[in-house]
């Protein structure tokens, strides 16, 4: 009677603290902050950490076309509008093109509309591949050249890495 009486003991501890362990385990800090979800679409989820005062847009594809991509900052802008938004996480880390005119648009445009109301931090996670950040800095440089009235310094700008190191910084 002891012996099974004790391995039945030994069995229920051991199932509590694998229980403990998952439930008190290290979360990814986002699961830390009350969620909205924004948009939900073929191209990119949107969604409001409303705690943080942040939105994080993560581009699902490899390539968003250009009237998609308006659509979906056009609806960012509206709740951006009526919310006090301060960041915005971009996760283009899906992406392997990117369609210049579109970001052309985001930054003179879409950006500058949303600094009117706030939001003048943004963090960006670029894929992993040397080609398209270079592609990146290329159209900066050439967005600086065509439209010197837009300011990148007039923006909280950085790139990183991993979701939590933008969440962070």
């Amino acid at each position: 009677m002891f012996c099974n009486d004790f391995v039945f003991f030994r069995q229920n501890i051991a199932f509590l603290i694998k229980e403990l362990m998952r439930t008190f385990a290290p979360r990814p800090l986002i699961f830390y902050f009350m969620q909205i979800q924004l948009v939900d679409n073929k191209y990119a989820q949107v969604t409001v950490l409303d705690d943080a005062a942040t939105i994080v847009c993560i581009l699902k594809t490899d390539y968003v076309p250009a009237k998609d991509f308006q659509e979906t900052f056009a609806q960012i802008g509206e709740y951006v509008k009526q919310h006090p938004i301060r960041k915005m996480i971009l996760d283009k880390r899906n992406l392997k093109v990117f369609h210049q005119a579109s970001m052309v648009w985001y930054h003179v445009e879409w950006k500058q509309e949303m600094k009117k109301y706030g939001l003048t931090a943004y963090r960006k996670l670029l894929p992993d591949d040397v080609f398209f950040r270079k592609a990146v800095e290329i159209a900066r440089k050439n967005i600086l050249k065509e439209h010197p009235e837009f300011r990148f310094e007039d923006f909280d700008i950085h790139y990183c890495e991993t979701m939590e190191e933008a969440l962070q910084h």
